[in-house]
């Protein structure tokens, strides 16, 4: 049998044991515990992230915007490998409008990694107790594959959730909504020339020498996203004016443009339909010298305007 004052020792270092391995636990607990229920959250209750400038489905070039979400821990437990996830069952990938699409895709900022319904998210790292930390991101519109039609796209059903080690889900309750807009596209290109949005492309149709039944012809080609028209105005009339003074000095010619003749004494006004594929759509303008008569030497010209208007 030991003695009384044996027993009583091995209890007293049964407690300093039980004591060390008890703070040892604890010191390791809090440093990056991020318990179950930590208050940490991506901030705001709806995100809204609208690209300023408007989406051109005609131009070569996308849109890569970039925006900033804020994640924060008000908590005062220090959180590690914080992950934010981005999901959509009801239309991924996809900015709406009625049944006009156009696609998207998030990614972290300056790279090409697809975020939306993909499970590695972005790894934010540790957010300490209180603080708060920019989590970048880029919205990109790819070069369209189709022409959109005039209108806002938006995505209201994308999802953001948050998770932490041994915390699981901490915030599932942030939505983000992703918006563009496309404008009223007309272009034309007359002859090969660059489209430039708003203007006429200069071109020179050169008969030469006047003779009755000479014809130059041209390409025209439209682009648009709406329902269009094509307006086509003679300067002259429908007529080469000659040399000052140039009464007397005219000579007709016929316009056909796309299989129809059209009377140029009044602005032509035609019908040119809905809106063209990205590549536009393309028909002939042919000038045909119809009568010479009786005419004095010198240089004879007229300035056809084409213009594409909308139907709306």
């Amino acid at each position: 049998m030991q003695p009384a004052w044996y027993a009583s020792k091995l209890y007293h270092q049964a407690i300093n044991i039980f004591c060390i391995l008890f703070l040892a636990l604890g010191y390791q607990s809090s440093t990056f515990a991020c318990p179950p229920g930590t208050d940490i959250s991506i901030q705001n209750t709806g995100l809204n992230i609208t690209t300023p400038n408007n989406f051109d489905p005609f131009s070569s070039t996308g849109i890569r915007y970039g925006s900033t979400l804020s994640i924060k821990n008000n908590s005062t437990s220090d959180c590690a490998n914080v992950k934010l996830t981005f999901t959509d069952t009801v239309a991924p990938n996809q900015l709406q409008n009625g049944a006009e699409v156009i696609s998207f895709e998030i990614t972290p900022t300056g790279t090409a990694t697809p975020l939306i319904n993909q499970d590695t998210g972005i790894v934010v790292g540790s957010v300490l107790a209180g603080a708060e930390v920019a989590v970048k991101i880029d919205v990109v519109i790819p070069v369209a594959t189709t022409t959109a039609a005039p209108g806002e796209y938006s995505n209201s059903s994308i999802k953001l959730s948050l998770s932490a080690e041994d915390a699981g889900e901490v915030d599932n309750t942030k939505s983000l909504f992703v918006a563009t807009s496309v404008g009223t596209l007309l272009n034309i290109n007359i002859g090969g020339a660059e489209y430039i949005p708003g203007t006429l492309a200069p071109h020179t149709m050169d008969f030469g020498s006047l003779k009755a039944g000479v014809n130059r012809s041209i390409n025209v080609t439209t682009r648009a996203n709406v329902n269009h028209s094509l307006q086509i105005a003679s300067e002259h009339g429908g007529k080469l004016a000659g040399p000052q003074p140039a009464t007397n000095y005219y000579v007709p010619y016929e316009i056909n443009f796309g299989g129809v003749v059209l009377n140029l004494t009044n602005v032509a006004l035609i019908p040119l339909g809905a809106k063209t594929t990205l590549n536009g759509s393309i028909r002939v303008l042919k000038a045909t010298i119809t009568n010479i008569g009786t005419v004095r030497a010198g240089l004879y010209k007229d300035v056809i305007t084409l213009t594409v208007t909308s139907e709306y």
